[in-house]
């Protein structure tokens, strides 16, 4: 599920708005920030549907709202053994890909994600694990091998086997990093703006560390960065990307 709250600025914020005027007879301005007229339209909704009214996006009204069934995938490197995120997401969002260290685990995860994913049907693919500036651990706990994370600086074919990727998003589709300090510093940066422009999909992470562990396993903890594909705002991409319908 998605989690939201007012004060949330993300591209899943655009994608609820979305549903909110498709769904819920609301004109909202589609900008992805959860603000005040975003957080009536959800009370709205919400009564409307018999919901629990609190302006928030959990799971209830996430699947009130994702009446087509648009995916969401969650990546959980499991090898340390400090990692229990698996634990939440199997309480709160189905199934999630569960990896362990393993070599070449970079590929491995990608094909798992491609196996599971219904082409241009997922609406976030969100990944956790231990992180630092520009760098992702997806299967290998503190490790940071080449084989089994992601990283601002690979070459060969990293980035080409990460963009296969691609054709599993929905137009309004995005993508989340939810290790620690993965958007912090230029590192940061120029990371998230080259997952974006190679999988043509905002992508975000967070600045602080992430401590995970219930509800916070699914949502961010503390400031975040999003960076939109070349080079965008992230208001200007979901008016973009929102001027069509997608049904």
């Amino acid at each position: 599920m998605i989690i939201l709250r007012r004060g949330d600025k993300l591209p899943s914020v655009a994608a609820v708005q979305y549903f909110l005027n498709l769904y819920g007879n609301q004109q909202l301005v589609i900008d992805g920030d959860l603000v005040r007229m975003t957080s009536e339209a959800l009370r709205e909704f919400q009564r409307a549907n018999d919901l629990i009214v609190s302006g928030r996006v959990r799971n209830a009204t996430w699947q009130k709202l994702n009446q087509r069934n648009r995916q969401i995938i969650d990546s959980v490197d499991a090898t340390d053994d400090e990692i229990t995120d698996y634990l939440d997401f199997q309480r709160y969002n189905g199934e999630p890909i569960i990896n362990y260290g393993m070599s070449l685990g970079v590929r491995n995860v990608i094909n798992q994600i491609k196996s599971n994913a219904q082409s241009g049907k997922v609406v976030l693919l969100r990944f956790h694990g231990h992180g630092s500036p520009g760098h992702m651990i997806v299967s290998s706990g503190f490790d940071e091998d080449a084989g089994s994370s992601f990283d601002l600086d690979y070459a060969g074919n990293f980035w080409s086997l990460f963009g296969a990727l691609r054709n599993i998003f929905l137009p309004f589709g995005s993508i989340e990093f939810h290790g620690c300090n993965v958007a912090m510093g230029v590192r940061g940066e120029r990371f998230l703006r080259k997952v974006a422009n190679t999988l043509n999909v905002p992508a975000t992470a967070g600045v602080r560390s992430q401590y995970g562990g219930g509800r916070d396993s699914l949502r961010f903890e503390g400031r975040t960065r999003t960076f939109c594909p070349n080079g965008i705002l992230l208001k200007d991409w979901a008016t973009q990307v929102m001027s069509s319908s997608y049904i």
